[in-house]
């Protein structure tokens, strides 16, 4: 495979970059560089690994070499698959391989919030202690958590929850669930209302579509019950965050722990930035555990491989795209 072009936008674990340098030259995408410059690198790739960078269909029309696009993880909605399907080009993806990851950075955050450690910090580094006289701390012990997305990490979202906490759950999906999926003590109801106005906390985990753009607006938010924590691990364009901003501001909402958003990075302009917030800020880090990262390595690995050797990879988002045109020849 001498000449065969990997592109890594971000970032992939020394696992998954190991094995891929035996087979082909692995280059990580140099930022710093004009926009113009990077789409260059990028025209020539045979593969591209992108966790966030955009992958749209004009790079992919661009890219006479590519073979396949690789997602750092699940979400794929900074891909163009459409545009790629036609083009004859998987996209490949690592479906579970970071759900412990984001299940635990999801209740870490809500339990974060809750305690107010942010505050907290702060306050301790201001040598300030009298607030602990008057300050307001929530419990999550017996609380009842809305878990929006009931795939693999809203699965391991719950099951921490009643583990660690004895939280009570509300499994929330389009699509029905069995019974045996849910802990003990929990439900499964396919309403987004009926989900809202159960939960003291609520964790999202859905993906960016078209029916979950601006999912959760100020008429969602306002059905929370007073004091509600929200914690975003799923897309941030799934969240209004001017709708979520002004639910913290006006006090409706206890706080929230957010880690995705609808531009990343954020904008200068952004409401979730105001400083008079409670909000815990993360950059989009919810599924980089140590553990998650080598398995999500690995997974791309085996499915870029796969591509490169001329077989069928496991993992692939649409399955149609060998019915489709077939990839420019790379000698074209």
């Amino acid at each position: 495979m001498t000449g065969t072009r990997i592109v890594v936008t971000e970032s992939l674990n020394d696992a998954g970059v190991r094995r891929l340098r035996a087979a082909a030259d692995v280059v990580f995408l140099d930022k710093s560089l004009p926009e113009r410059e990077q789409r260059a690198v990028l025209r020539d790739a045979d593969v591209i690994v992108s966790q966030i960078y955009p992958v749209d269909r004009e790079l992919i029309a661009s890219a006479p070499r590519l073979r396949a696009v690789a997602k750092h993880g699940v979400g794929v909605d900074n891909i163009d698959v459409a545009a790629a399907t036609e083009r004859g080009v998987p996209v490949l993806f690592a479906p579970g391989a970071n759900a412990a990851s984001v299940a635990e950075h999801t209740l870490a955050g809500a339990l974060a919030v809750a305690r107010r450690f942010g505050e907290l910090d702060a306050a301790v580094r201001r040598r300030d202690f009298s607030v602990r006289q008057d300050l307001h701390q929530v419990d999550l012990e017996g609380a009842t958590i809305a878990v929006l997305g009931y795939g693999n990490t809203g699965r391991r979202v719950l099951r921490l929850a009643h583990a660690a906490f004895g939280m009570r759950g509300i499994a929330y999906d389009r699509y029905p669930q069995p019974p045996q999926a849910l802990p003990p003590g929990s439900r499964f109801t396919s309403s987004l209302e009926d989900a809202l106005r159960g939960a003291d906390v609520v964790t999202v985990h859905l993906p960016l579509t078209a029916e979950t753009d601006g999912l959760l607006g100020r008429k969602q938010l306002a059905l929370l019950p007073p004091g509600a924590i929200l914690v975003n691990v799923g897309r941030g364009g799934v969240v209004d965050e001017a709708a979520l901003a002004a639910a913290l501001r006006e006090g409706r909402l206890f706080g929230a722990a957010v880690d995705v958003f609808t531009t990343e990075p954020p904008r200068p302009d952004n409401p979730l930035l105001a400083p008079d917030l409670r909000t815990l800020l993360t950059p989009h880090v919810g599924g980089l555990g140590r553990s998650a990262s080598v398995a999500i390595a690995h997974m791309l690995a085996d499915g870029i491989l796969a591509v490169l050797g001329g077989g069928a990879p496991e993992h692939v988002v649409t399955t149609d795209y060998r019915a489709a045109a077939p990839a420019v020849s790379p000698t074209a």
